[in-house]
């Protein structure tokens, strides 16, 4: 069943016992450095803890039975994201050693480039209906449905664990070192549990010929092209086994367009054909960092 959150409500009662509590000093942005309004905070903070109560992440032992296994530290990274703040408790487990099992392939942007092929010609391998579509969902705190397979105990701030207590995990992290090849290992288990082929030379491509889909993972976003039918049961299985959310879905009378890996996805009606454009914020962004926001066009 999905559980999951907006960005400024929870959806649900709180699943676990921590009350965050109120920030008692200014905090920052992580990355704009702005002044956080402290209510925000502590909400984006809650509902980082509500997710680790979901999904079970963790369990607390006391420091005495914390043997063996990697001691870390823990600590909130955050910033604003629209009207609210978003905070990610993040795991600082650092590579001070080389590990050939902690890095995950996503696939080349020529996936992408392929799967509007697909949809602008009606790939005869996908064809399930009459009109073809690109689906795309994010999936929220995707790491934390990853079981881990190392022991790591993790020391939080005091505020979050009880005295001469620590967390033992059992998911994931942000922060944790294998958590994108644990989280690309649980994506490949369902896929495949369901009939799913994985792409001999794409890493995190898949194809399902039953469902008529083609289906690309980048991180914790998921892209699709196929028929109605196929998008609609791709979405029930995100649904039973991931916090999800539809973001669009793409094509003939539906939504016009989406976005994914900061590009824009639209559909043009007139030409029946899929288009890809970059989002023009990122330009935006890039001219405000170098203070270029009242420069003039060059000559040409």
């Amino acid at each position: 069943m999905h559980v999951g959150f907006d960005d400024g409500t929870l959806i649900e009662e709180i699943a676990g016992p921590l009350q965050v509590p109120m920030p008692t000093k200014i905090f920052y942005g992580t990355r704009s450095g702005e002044p956080l309004d402290p209510v925000k905070v502590a909400a984006g903070r809650q509902r980082e803890m509500d997710s680790i109560y979901r999904h079970d992440v963790k369990e607390d032992v006391s420091n005495s039975d914390a043997r063996g296994g990697v001691h870390v530290k823990g600590d909130w990274v955050e910033d604003n994201k629209g009207d609210v703040v978003r905070s990610r408790f993040v795991v600082k487990q650092i590579a001070y050693d080389y590990r050939d099992d902690v890095s995950q392939s996503t696939p080349a942007l020529l996936v992408f480039r392929m799967m509007l092929a697909f949809a602008s010609s009606n790939c005869p391998l996908l064809k399930t209906g009459t009109s073809f579509y690109i689906a795309i969902w994010d999936i929220s705190v995707a790491f934390m449905h990853a079981t881990i397979d190392e022991l790591i105990f993790v020391h939080p701030p005091k505020d979050l664990v009880k005295p001469g207590f620590c967390w033992k995990l059992k998911r994931a992290m942000n922060g944790t070192r294998r958590a994108s090849r644990q989280w690309a290992d649980k994506v490949t288990e369902v896929l495949v549990a369901n009939d799913f082929i994985t792409s001999k030379v794409f890493a995190m491509v898949f194809f399902s010929k039953d469902w008529g889909i083609f289906v690309a993972v980048w991180g914790d976003d998921f892209a699709a092209v196929g028929g109605d039918e196929g998008i609609r049961k791709l979405d029930a299985l995100l649904e039973v086994n991931f916090d999800k959310r539809l973001e669009a879905v793409v094509g003939p009378n539906k939504d016009v367009q989406g976005k994914i890996l900061n590009r824009i996805i639209a559909y043009n009606a007139e030409r029946k054909s899929f288009e890809w454009h970059t989002d023009g914020k990122h330009p935006r962004r890039s001219g405000r960092c170098c203070a270029l926001t009242r420069g003039r066009k060059a000559r040409t």
